[in-house]
């Protein structure tokens, strides 16, 4: 996927509106056969104090930030991550058949 944007760049636009459209292309379905749709419906933090995604398929997904391999400034504040709620991950356990995810209840935001 790393060279599917080269006029992009060549624009003038910002890397990081570049890798972010990487990411939401390479979460769309027909893009990637290797994973199953499903919406965000919650968040919580792990042990390790990273954000995960909870997947309305009943599965969960880290949805990190983490420079410059991944580019993902929604999840590091509350209005952020409201925003992403209902969309789409791609989730491989899905296409594995893989039983749902134990999950803490939801993290609460302030509004």
């Amino acid at each position: 996927m790393g060279r599917v944007f080269p006029s992009i760049q060549a624009f003038g636009n910002p890397p990081s509106v570049v890798e972010n459209m990487r990411h939401v292309l390479q979460s769309m379905p027909n893009l990637n056969s290797n994973v199953v749709p499903s919406a965000i419906t919650g968040y919580h933090v792990d042990d390790e104090g990273h954000w995960v995604a909870q997947l309305q398929c009943g599965h969960n997904q880290h949805v990190r930030h983490d420079p410059p391999l991944v580019r993902r400034e929604w999840v590091l504040t509350p209005k952020g991550r409201r925003s992403m709620l209902g969309f789409r991950l791609g989730c491989k356990k899905c296409r594995e058949s893989a039983p749902p995810d134990a999950r803490p209840p939801a993290a609460r935001e302030p509004s």
